[in-house]
C-alpha cells in the first residue's frame, strides 16, 4: 500500500531504469523507493552464461522479457521464452543458463512459508478468466496476463504482465 499524497512530482519519482549490462542488479527497494515490501531486481545473461539464484527468506517472481533460458532446480529443468516465468519460494536455489541473451525481472517479498514453485509459460491465446483478464474501458483498458494469480500458491507476491492501447499509461491498482 503506498501512504501519503499522490503527486505528479512524487509519481515522477517513480521511474526507475534498471542496468543493461550483464549480471545481477537491485532496481527498487524499501526504503529506496515508495515500496515497503517488495524489491524488483534485474538478471542481465548474454548467450552461454549461467547464474545461481539464492532465493534465502524470499519467495521470487520471475519473468523472461528477452531471449531464452534455461532454467534448473530439484526435479525441474526447463527451457524459457521471452514473457514465460517461474515463481519459486524461499531456501531454494535455481540454476539459470541463457542460450540467447536473456533479461529476467524478478519480484521479492518476505516468504510467508507457504507456496509451491512452478513455471508458467505465456500463452496469449487463453479465455478470458483466472490468468489472462481485462480491466478497465477506454483509455483506461489493460490486458493482464497474471505470472502469479490469487489463486496461485504464494506467499505475498501478485504479479503480471500488463499491456495498455498504444499512446496510454499502463499501471496497476496499488490495492493490489
Amino acid at each position: 500500500m503506498i501512504e501519503g499524497e499522490i503527486t505528479r512530482k512524487r509519481m515522477e519519482g517513480w521511474k526507475y531504469r534498471s542496468p543493461k549490462e550483464p549480471g545481477f542488479h537491485q532496481v527498487i527497494a524499501p526504503g529506496k523507493a515508495d515500496c515497503q515490501v517488495v524489491s524488483v531486481f534485474r538478471l542481465n545473461l548474454e548467450a552461454g552464461q549461467s547464474y545461481c539464484l539464492k532465493t534465502g527468506s524470499q519467495e521470487m517472481a520471475c519473468v523472461c522479457v528477452k531471449g531464452r533460458a534455461q532454467v534448473s532446480w530439484e526435479g525441474v529443468d526447463q527451457t524459457l521464452d521471452k514473457l514465460d516465468s517461474f515463481y519459486v519460494t524461499r531456501d531454494m536455489e535455481i540454476s539459470v543458463r541463457a542460450i540467447k541473451d536473456v533479461t529476467w525481472y524478478l519480484g521479492t517479498a518476505v516468504d510467508e512459508g507457504f507456496g509451491r514453485a512452478y513455471v508458467r509459460r505465456f500463452d496469449g491465446s487463453l479465455p478470458i478468466g483466472e490468468i489472462h483478464q481485462i480491466h478497465g474501458a477506454g483509455p483506461g483498458r489493460r490486458e493482464v496476463f497474471l505470472t502469479v494469480n490469487p489463486e496461485a500458491p504464494a506467499s505475498r507476491l501478485l504479479a503480471g504482465l500488463t499491456w495498455s492501447e498504444n499512446g496510454t499509461w499502463t499501471s496497476w491498482p496499488p490495492h493490489e
